[in-house]
């Protein structure tokens, strides 16, 4: 004769534990239809909706190369942000700013040289009354200058090289340099509305086309 075990051997779980599973069930039940009524788990109800971000391009040095444009669905949200890819937490916990239209980004300048000398078909810039502050590499702008020209190399404190000839012939020919990561920024944008949680942070990198 065969011995006879418990009972909750024999059914594989006891009764705790059947009961445990039917509530476990429950829950998954209840995930699956809250899933599929479209709440956004992310977010969460009482939460300020996360903002968009819309980016224009032109092109440098004509600019604004890039305007920003953010918006959120919430009404009467306040929205704040960043561009040196810090998070922008509401203020004063951050170097974050409120939002109040266009964010126009363009890239920054590091040197002005003046008084340069152009030859139209030739990469050299002579007769510059400085070249500080002027650097390889560094991305040029002015009279005469093609798009997309930087400085190839910083030859003597009154002339530098560029990486493309110059279209014209001419002297007093004022550069701009800028700094070449200035070409790359990283928007990040988080909602506030009095009564809702902050809203989860939206970000975009933004490239400017030199």
């Amino acid at each position: 004769m065969l011995p006879r075990f418990p009972r909750r051997l024999r059914s594989g779980f006891s009764p705790v534990a059947r009961g445990a599973h039917r509530a476990l069930s429950r829950s998954v039940l209840a995930l699956a239809a809250l899933l599929s009524s479209g709440c956004d788990l992310d977010t969460g109800p009482g939460s300020a909706a996360v903002p968009t971000i819309t980016v224009s391009y032109a092109y440098a040095p004509e600019g604004p190369p890039a305007t920003v444009m953010l918006a959120t669905t919430t009404q009467d949200a306040t929205i704040y942000y960043t561009t040196d890819t810090s998070a922008p937490f509401l203020p004063p916990f951050s170097s974050a700013v409120a939002y109040t239209g266009p964010i126009e980004l363009s890239p920054l300048a590091v040197a002005t040289l003046t008084g340069g000398t152009t030859t139209s078909g030739s990469a050299t810039v002579a007769d510059i009354s400085s070249t500080t502050g002027a650097s390889a590499g560094d991305p040029v702008s002015g009279s005469g200058i093609p798009d997309g020209a930087a400085v190839q190399s910083v030859d003597s404190p009154s002339q530098i090289t560029l990486s493309e000839d110059a279209t014209a012939t001419a002297s007093g020919v004022t550069l701009t340099l800028y700094n070449p990561a200035s070409y790359t920024w990283e928007i990040r944008a988080v909602a506030s509305a009095s009564g809702l949680n902050p809203s989860n942070v939206e970000s975009q990198w933004i490239g400017i086309v030199p």
